[in-house]
């Protein structure tokens, strides 16, 4: 076999370069709709892994390896794919993707022979020899968290995974970084952080689920739970209807003791389904004389109304769920039609 010439092996690189592009993984982004690609994945892991570093010189590590690291460690996906662990591998998981990412990388290395630097970074990385690999092996742990944030952990919807899985997962996760990346405690402080962050959304979706159900009775399509959770200004989600009662904007129809009981399956508080005016009684003096008015231009920047059934002849108020960092459990937005 003759020698390869560095114009092919550029031309190899080439082709793999976009090849793995169209590798995706089980991640979406933020629009909880397109996928994430091994492309997006290693640009993000570049762009966080190198500001991370150099923001903690006392971690001592050199930028051009932590580049290089996160440049090549997952380009064996190319030709083995993506394996989602966000659960657990079993043993025999394991071992069939550590074969397919080792025959991956023998046909990279048959590939590039006349540009050898790709195949040795890989190599070098998945040895775990020097902390820079090790520090771009633990935060590459840490970018699916970060997805799932800013998607309102769909993933996690799609599979299915409670708040009480994903922790139990992320801590059996902890355990495993330890046994490399213990020596970096900057990366497990970060990572706190974000699923501290990641399972406040994933309760709070898990409350929506309650909540709904206790509103109809009926249980949500994974779509509809979806549309729910993703809470964005401006985006109605229940409506005042004719006597008092709240309308689901698919059409369901509510009742204000529905309502009641919804507040109850989120929050765990004893509202009296007998008197929904007590809702009332969460809103602050200013917020109240805020509803007299029907004004919202009088409410305060940070002040959500808390109250089942608002309206007037000009316009309809529609009442909408919203994050739980945000103080009070249900906001009035004005919608114009």
């Amino acid at each position: 076999m003759r020698n390869q010439t560095i114009p092919e092996a550029v031309l190899v690189l080439a082709r793999i370069s976009l090849d793995f592009g169209q590798v995706l993984r089980v991640t979406y982004h933020h629009d909880g709709e397109t996928l994430e690609s091994d492309t997006d994945h290693t640009v993000m892991l570049g762009l966080i892994a190198c500001a991370f570093a150099a923001e903690h010189p006392e971690m001592h590590l050199d930028l051009g390896l932590v580049a290089r690291y996160a440049l090549v460690h997952d380009l064996p996906e190319v030709y083995a794919g993506d394996t989602p662990t966000t659960r657990a591998l079993t043993p025999a998981g394991a071992e069939e993707k550590k074969r397919r990412e080792e025959r991956a990388l023998g046909w990279i290395t048959d590939e590039t022979t006349a540009l050898p630097w790709v195949t040795n970074a890989i190599r070098s990385y998945e040895a775990l020899d020097v902390p820079e690999a090790r520090y771009v092996k633990a935060m590459d742990k840490v970018l699916p968290k970060l997805c799932h944030i800013l998607n309102d952990g769909k993933t996690l919807l799609d599979l299915g995974m409670s708040s009480t899985e994903v922790a139990a997962r992320y801590a059996e996760q902890d355990r495993e970084m330890r046994g490399y990346a213990d020596d970096f405690p900057q990366i497990f402080e970060l990572r706190g952080v974000l699923i501290e962050k990641l399972l406040a959304k994933v309760r709070w979706r898990e409350r929506c689920i309650a909540a709904y159900a206790a509103m109809d009775n009926t249980p949500l399509t994974a779509e509809e739970v979806g549309s729910y959770a993703n809470m964005q200004d401006g985006v109605p989600l229940i409506t005042l209807g004719e006597d008092t009662e709240l309308e689901l904007t698919l059409g369901h129809t509510i009742d204000a003791d529905k309502f009641v009981a919804a507040l109850d399956a989120m929050y765990g508080n004893d509202f009296d389904a007998e008197d929904v005016d007590r809702v009332w009684m969460l809103a602050t003096p200013h917020q109240q004389e805020c509803l007299d008015t029907t004004d919202p231009e009088d409410f305060g920047e940070d002040e959500k109304i808390i109250c089942p059934c608002v309206s007037n002849d000009d316009a309809a108020w529609w009442v909408r769920f919203v994050e739980p960092d945000v103080a009070g459990a249900i906001a009035v937005t004005r919608w114009q039609a």
